[in-house]
């Protein structure tokens, strides 16, 4: 270790700076961290790429992240796919990445033209940090997601038993009945994600139950309906994440 720091730091007066790659898994460590003069941390892909569907990937990166600002790194996200992908890092504070959301790969003589015209999305532009008092939310729309992907992954084989129907049980409630009833409880959203919330596990057991009859008909349009209210029910969270952040 200290052969290799000695290394990089000769190269660091040279102009030529490190990443620690691939940060989170295999062989990097928070020693690495500490003893390697390296300028920047790439988150790996395997939580980006999960980060909007289970809410253990968003947590490890939350932490990367805090753990890169408290040790003056700069920090990028591998494996950027998608614009939903990369809105929610920004919320999370990370501003650089590099996946197929940005551009896919390209010859080398023409990364200067590409970089005269291309543009942000629009929906990164209004994308800010959130607080870490807003992160409970954060989490709560992963966990929602990951909630309805548990039903289609049920009634598709691919687990053996549905997610939680008990709406005062799955993980979302914790938040909907913990912090977001005492932190937004009085607000006239968290009322209607209530109300949604409840609709969303009735209809969960209508479908289980016609899973278990096999009545295939009627499980794909209450499933379509589903994803129908997990679209209303992540709108109105990131509303309430908006008013949250305009409010602070």
């Amino acid at each position: 270790m200290t052969h290799i720091s000695s290394v990089m730091n000769v190269c660091n007066k040279m102009g030529v700076k490190f990443s620690l790659d691939d940060f989170g898994t295999g062989y990097s460590s928070l020693t690495y961290l500490k003893e390697l003069p390296a300028s920047e941390l790439k988150i790996d892909k395997s939580f980006v790429q999960g980060m909007l569907e289970d809410p253990d990937d968003l947590a490890i990166l939350d932490g990367v992240i805090g753990l890169a600002m408290a040790f003056r790194r700069s920090v990028i996200a591998e494996g950027v796919e998608t614009v939903k992908h990369g809105r929610m890092l920004l919320q999370l504070g990370c501003e650089l990445a590099q996946g197929y959301a940005i551009e896919h790969p390209m010859p080398a003589d023409q990364v200067l033209a590409w970089i005269k015209v291309w543009q942000p999305d629009p929906s990164w532009l209004s994308a800010n940090p959130i607080s870490q008092r807003d992160l409970p939310l954060l989490l709560a729309i992963v966990e929602h997601r990951a909630w309805v992907d548990g039903m289609n992954d049920y009634i598709h084989g691919k687990q053996d038993t549905p997610p939680v129907l008990d709406g005062h049980k799955c993980k979302f409630s914790r938040w909907l009945y913990g912090d977001g009833q005492q932190v937004h409880g009085a607000e006239a959203l968290y009322g209607k994600i209530e109300a949604i919330h409840s609709q969303v596990h009735d209809l969960g057991r209508v479908i289980v139950a016609h899973y278990t009859n096999n009545n295939q008909q009627e499980l794909h349009k209450e499933m379509d309906n589903l994803y129908q209210l997990r679209e209303v029910l992540i709108y109105h969270l990131e509303e309430l994440l908006l008013f949250s952040k305009r409010r602070h």
